[in-house]
C-alpha cells in the first residue's frame, strides 16, 4: 500500500512524462532523442536532460498547468516567469541555435556591426565568450540586464549583440585571462551521448522512427489521460 508521499510522487512523474510525451511529439528530432534516452538506459525522470526540463516547462505554459483563478503566491510566479522566459527564449532561436542550446546549453550568435562570434552559455554571470576564427576563445564578457528569468537573460543578450553589439560591449565587464571553464553539466554529457546514435538512427532506421511515432502517439494519449 502506498502512502500519501508516494502518490504525490507517482502523479508527478505521471504529469512530467505526460507533458513530456506531448512535447516531443511536435518535432521528430526531440521525439526521436526520448526514444534514445530510453533504449541507452535513461531515466528522464530522475536522471533529468536539461533540454527536456524545457520541453516540459514550455508544454506547462501553453497548457495552462499551474495557473488558477485565484491570486498567485510569490514562488508561483517565479515559475510561471520562469516558464514563459524558456517559451520565449525557444521561440527566438533558430533551428541550429536551437540544436546547439539542446545539446550543449549555449548559443553562437554574430555580432550585428563586427561580424565576431559570440557564444552565450546557460549560465547566470561571465556567460559570453568572444570567438576566433578557429572557435577558440579570445576573451569573456559579462553584461546582462537584473532581476529576471535567467532565459530572459540569455535572450536580450542575444538581442543586444545582434542589434547594438558596440554599444552593449561598451558597457560590458571584458576577461582576456578568464579560466577553461571548469565543472561538469551532467545532463549536458548526457546529450552530448546522445549524439552519435541521433545520426546513425536518421542515416538507417527511418522505418523504425515511422513505427516508434506510430507507437508513442498511442502512449501519449493513454498517458494523457492519466492526468
Amino acid at each position: 500500500m502506498t502512502g500519501p508521499q508516494e502518490s504525490i510522487a507517482d502523479g508527478e512523474r505521471r504529469q512530467y512524462l505526460a507533458l513530456l510525451a506531448a512535447a516531443c511529439s511536435r518535432d521528430e528530432e526531440d521525439l526521436l532523442d526520448f526514444h534514445l534516452a530510453h533504449h541507452l538506459g535513461y531515466d528522464v525522470y530522475v536522471q533529468r536532460f536539461a533540454h527536456f526540463d524545457d520541453l516540459v516547462r514550455v508544454e506547462r505554459l501553453r497548457r495552462g498547468i499551474g495557473s488558477s483563478a485565484g491570486p498567485l503566491s510569490l514562488a508561483q510566479h517565479q515559475e510561471l516567469a520562469k516558464d514563459r522566459a524558456t517559451a520565449l527564449l525557444l521561440d527566438n532561436l533558430s533551428t541550429c541555435q536551437r540544436r546547439q542550446y539542446k545539446d550543449h546549453r549555449y548559443f553562437d550568435v554574430i555580432g550585428g556591426e563586427s561580424g565576431k562570434r559570440y557564444r552565450i552559455w546557460h549560465r547566470t554571470m561571465q556567460n559570453i565568450e568572444e570567438l576566433g576564427d578557429q572557435g577558440e576563445r579570445r576573451c569573456i564578457w559579462c553584461v546582462h540586464p537584473a532581476d529576471v528569468p535567467l532565459c530572459d537573460v540569455l535572450l536580450a543578450q542575444k538581442t543586444a549583440l545582434e542589434s547594438f553589439e558596440r554599444d552593449t560591449l561598451r558597457i560590458a565587464n571584458g576577461y582576456s585571462d578568464w579560466p577553461t571553464r571548469g565543472g561538469t553539466d551532467i545532463p549536458e554529457i548526457r546529450m552530448a551521448v546522445l549524439a552519435p546514435y541521433r545520426a546513425m538512427a536518421d542515416s538507417i532506421l527511418p522505418e523504425r522512427k515511422r513505427r516508434w511515432r506510430c507507437g508513442w502517439d498511442a502512449l501519449k494519449e493513454l498517458s494523457l489521460r492519466g492526468t
